[in-house]
């Protein structure tokens, strides 16, 4: 009776498979990390945007104005009070109401007929730029890159 001898191990074939799955993930994964501070400023924007439109809401419900502040160093927004930070990816935000570029803590008053005091927030990143927009006859809020 013959017994055959048991190896144990990877073949060649097997190891080579491993390798060319690693290099591959390897390759991909800066193009993945590559991208998070485009999405970490792009949520700082949608973040500022939702918190204009909740301000506008607020005012045209309640029947009531709304103020909301704001203030470039560090970017940060504020409603009733409450100060909310921007993402550390932006590295400073510059306000223009009416016109008139303003460098200390301004505000947006979001009336209760729908209408606001006319403001652009641009927000700036290390490599990218986006503007917030409210007209000041309708109070709408819309968002340029």
């Amino acid at each position: 009776m013959m017994v055959r001898a048991r190896y144990s191990g990877f073949t060649l074939l097997e190891m080579l498979v491993v390798l060319t799955i690693c290099s591959l993930l390897m390759a991909a994964v800066p193009s993945i990390t590559s991208g998070i501070p485009t999405v970490r400023f792009g949520r700082a924007v949608e973040g500022l945007v939702i918190g204009m439109r909740r301000a506008r809401v607020t005012a045209l419900v309640t029947g009531r104005p709304v103020r909301m502040s704001f203030y470039p160093q560090p970017p940060r927004w504020s409603i009733a009070g409450t100060w909310h930070p921007l993402d550390a990816i932006v590295n400073h935000m510059s306000i223009e109401l009416e016109g008139v570029k303003l460098n200390g803590s301004q505000t947006v008053t979001f009336m209760p007929d729908g209408s606001a005091t006319g403001a652009r927030v641009v927000l700036f990143g290390r490599t990218r730029h986006a503007a917030v927009t409210v007209n000041w006859v309708t109070g709408e809020v819309s968002r340029a890159e």
